[in-house]
């Protein structure tokens, strides 16, 4: 049953799985440049939180918060690259 929380990463991918489907739920209801919009802002956020977990933190804490901001930014990556594929709805209020 251990070899199911993958020795303490579960929450790391799933930050980055959660990241992923928000992108991709906005994608379906909202326009591209919305998207592309939040995804740079938060692309930012997790790169300057990623830098001060090195430089201000610094230590295993610092550590940690790094691999939570990585993952993240691997989770935006991910859904930023598949949202162009992602079908918007018919009744979305938002028009292209």
């Amino acid at each position: 049953m251990d070899a199911l929380y993958l020795e303490g990463w579960l929450p790391i991918i799933l930050v980055c799985i959660f990241f992923a489907s928000v992108i991709c739920i906005m994608a379906k209801f909202i326009k591209q440049f919305i998207i592309y919009t939040v995804s740079a802002i938060l692309f930012l956020l997790f790169v300057g939180i990623f830098i001060y977990s090195i430089f201000g933190i610094g230590q295993w804490d610092g550590m940690a918060i790094g691999f939570y901001s990585a993952s993240a930014l691997i989770g935006i990556a991910s859904g930023t690259a598949i949202s162009p594929f992602i079908k918007k709805t018919k009744y979305s209020n938002v028009r292209d």
